[in-house]
């Protein structure tokens, strides 16, 4: 009899702390680049983070921080902590300056690791609970003189439209010295 009492008191005790929870529910996401970021030996470029803040009813503050590659990826911004207010959808607001050694080969890969954390502002002797998220995306260190094949992609369907135009101007053209005769 005694045991069914606490395992009741335990179960009563354990629904009001979830519902508590539920009820300080901060939800964010992060939306790194969605692939890799091609990069010359010895250049340096420039790539944004968006943060999003779309659950809840509050604002949130993030702080960011480089946890893999920092070895050449580096926080830009003047502070790595980010106000994202409540109905953000994914504004760009981090930005990571990735240098690459002049040294290393192409084709190398590092991965770039970042963790953001929301800062809770807590009371004097308040135990203050937040939650963090991880990311990562891909650096690939690309030669300087083969163009990527997406570019090469393009290339061929400005040509064809440029050879669709002229077919189409020819027929207009020849069309047009038909009806004269």
């Amino acid at each position: 009899m005694k045991n069914k009492v606490m395992e009741s008191i335990f179960l009563i005790v354990f629904i009001v702390m979830f519902i508590a929870c539920l009820a300080n529910v901060k939800a964010f996401a992060v939306t790194p680049p969605y692939r890799p970021v091609l990069i010359f030996p010895g250049n340096t470029t420039e790539v944004g983070i968006g943060l999003q803040n779309m659950v809840g009813d509050e604002d949130i503050t993030l702080v960011a921080e480089i946890i893999e590659g920092d070895d050449i990826a580096e926080i830009i911004d003047e502070s790595n902590e980010y106000f994202v207010p409540f109905g953000s959808k994914g504004e760009v607001i981090d930005h990571i300056r990735i240098t690459i050694p002049a040294d290393d080969p192409v084709g190398k890969n590092y991965t770039v690791g970042l963790t953001l954390t929301t800062v809770t502002p807590g009371e004097a002797g308040a135990v203050a609970m937040g939650s963090s998220i991880g990311t990562e995306f891909s650096v690939v260190v690309a030669s300087p003189t083969a163009p990527a094949g997406e570019e090469k992609a393009f290339q061929y369907i400005i040509w064809l439209w440029l050879v669709v135009i002229v077919i189409i101007i020819w027929l207009l053209i020849r069309k047009k010295s038909k009806t004269k005769k």
